[in-house]
């Protein structure tokens, strides 16, 4: 089945540089494309509608664009391989299968790097709460990752796939430290930390994870493709160093346990497990690929909402940072 009367698309995503103002940047599974800019803001305003329910005739109506300037773009977005079609699932393969998500996987972790917080944190546009906010709830997810791994581990009948997950697990395992570094160098105590709590978005997050590793095991590599750290270098230690001195005005050094964290992680390389895991990302009930993609997708916006609740709380005058437990004696 295609999708071009009625159109829906694969997944797309769409990004405007300010120092290349004239054109959008379109990624997708097929790859990186530039749309021009007049083109990519007037597709984005039917973009809403085109879920495989609509008509082009419909969505005109809807939107007041007029039908050929509809049907031009989709044509246009048809030739780069850009609309949704349901091939004989009979013909998929396990290496199709595995292909398909590695790429979901690839474009989904650069998007997570794109809009991660951190880097409107150490370029000032949030105040310290913000950092101290983005610590804390990033202390408390390195925290319990590894309970998430051992979940997977716990779940598995595959003996050597329970001995990629045991590594994993023993190497994630105690690096909430470094990020209890940063913090206690800017101001708060190893009891304050340690006996604060997560946001609900960094608890959803962390139990979408696990609900997903126990269900589906091998699907830790998959996400580790999404997560893990896969650049790092000096220059990027400095860059750093340099936004916290030039634009937060504080200690060039306070966050240097994230910044060996970042660089352990990279040195480990657990954002190519998806390759060391090949063999047991064995996928061949089409509809478990739906699954594993749908919430590795739902992960990747629990990223999102993190950071929104993160600007939410830690913003607000008033909350408690670090955020605190409510027991019996606080009633």
């Amino acid at each position: 089945m295609t999708y071009i009367d009625n159109p829906k698309f694969i997944h797309n995503l769409w990004t405007h540089f300010e120092d290349n103002p004239d054109v959008y940047l379109l990624r997708t599974s097929k790859g990186y494309f530039e749309v021009d800019k007049n083109d990519s803001e007037l597709f984005l305003k039917f973009r809403g509608l085109c879920t495989g329910h609509n008509s082009q005739s419909e969505i005109s109506d809807k939107t007041g664009i007029p039908l050929d300037k509809i049907s031009d773009i989709i044509k246009s977005l048809e030739e780069i391989e850009c609309l949704r079609i349901e091939s004989d699932i009979n013909l998929i393969t396990d290496d199709i299968i595995y292909d398909k998500m590695k790429t979901a996987c690839e474009m989904w972790a650069e998007q997570l790097e794109d809009s991660h917080l951190f880097n409107d944190v150490i370029h000032g546009n949030h105040d310290i709460n913000i950092l101290k906010g983005l610590l804390l709830e990033t202390y408390h997810y390195i925290k319990d990752f590894p309970d998430c791994i051992k979940a997977a581990r716990d779940n598995t009948s595959n003996n050597r796939l329970k001995e990629k997950l045991d590594i994993y697990y023993n190497q994630e395992k105690g690096h909430e430290v470094f990020i209890l570094s940063c913090l206690e160098k800017l101001g708060l105590s190893s009891e304050e930390v340690t006996t604060s709590i997560p946001l609900v978005s960094t608890q959803s997050l962390l139990n979408l994870i696990k609900d997903l590793f126990v269900k589906y095991p091998y699907s830790v590599a998959l996400v580790a493709r999404v997560i893990e750290a896969d650049e790092y270098n000096e220059d990027i230690a400095i860059e750093i160093r340099n936004a916290l001195e030039n634009n937060l005005k504080i200690d060039r050094n306070c966050l240097d346990g994230l910044i060996e964290h970042m660089a352990i992680d990279y040195s480990l390389g657990h954002s190519n497990l998806i390759d060391e895991h090949h063999e047991f990302i064995k996928v061949s009930n089409i509809e478990d690929a739906h699954i594993i993609l749908n919430r590795i997708h739902d992960i990747k916006h629990s990223f999102d909402i993190q950071k929104l609740e993160i600007l939410d709380y830690y913003g607000h005058t008033g909350n408690y940072i670090p955020r605190q437990r409510v027991d019996f004696f606080g009633v």
